[in-house]
């Protein structure tokens, strides 16, 4: 993995991630609000890489649907010029970001249903579906405690995925 990197960066021209991604801290004072993923390495090497093959670069401050959006232009330009380890590599920082940021959501849900009281059966009910765990962060935020004390997995699902 070391060799690749290191001719990933030489190729680039570019500096390189950190070793092991679970030693990248997510940096921005939010690191789930519009701008966690501008410190990523997912983020700068993409940055690195645009324009390539007609995708258009994008700007310091890009949305996070933005940069998933440019990543797949991106990584599909790469794979058509022949440069699949360099699409290969910026595919594998994206989905190791995301993983690490819905890892940290799920965290924070299931930290706010044990001060709130709600079960852990609810909370694995939740977690096993397709739920995005950004937008029941959102919803737990609108809802008092007392709603989720004692409310069942269906009735959480009600009030957090409406």
């Amino acid at each position: 993995m070391q060799d690749l990197r290191s001719q990933l960066v030489a190729k680039l021209g570019a500096t390189a991630p950190p070793e092991d991604p679970a030693d990248e801290t997510l940096t921005a004072p939010d690191p789930l609000g519009p701008t966690g993923h501008l410190g990523s390495a997912w983020f700068v090497l993409l940055r690195e890489t645009l324009p390539v093959g007609g995708a258009a670069a994008i700007p310091a401050d890009a949305k996070l649907a933005r940069c998933q959006q440019a990543t797949a232009q991106a990584i599909k330009a790469l794979k058509k010029s022949g440069r699949g380890k360099e699409a290969k590599a910026l595919g594998k920082l994206r989905d190791e970001y995301l993983a690490r940021r819905a890892k940290l959501a799920w965290g924070l849900v299931k930290s706010r249903f044990s001060e709130a009281g709600a079960s852990e059966k609810a909370y694995r009910s939740l977690k096993q579906g397709d739920a995005d765990p950004e937008r029941i962060l959102v919803a737990l935020g609108k809802l008092r405690p007392e709603d989720l004390r004692g409310a069942g997995a269906r009735r959480l699902r009600e009030l957090l995925l409406r």
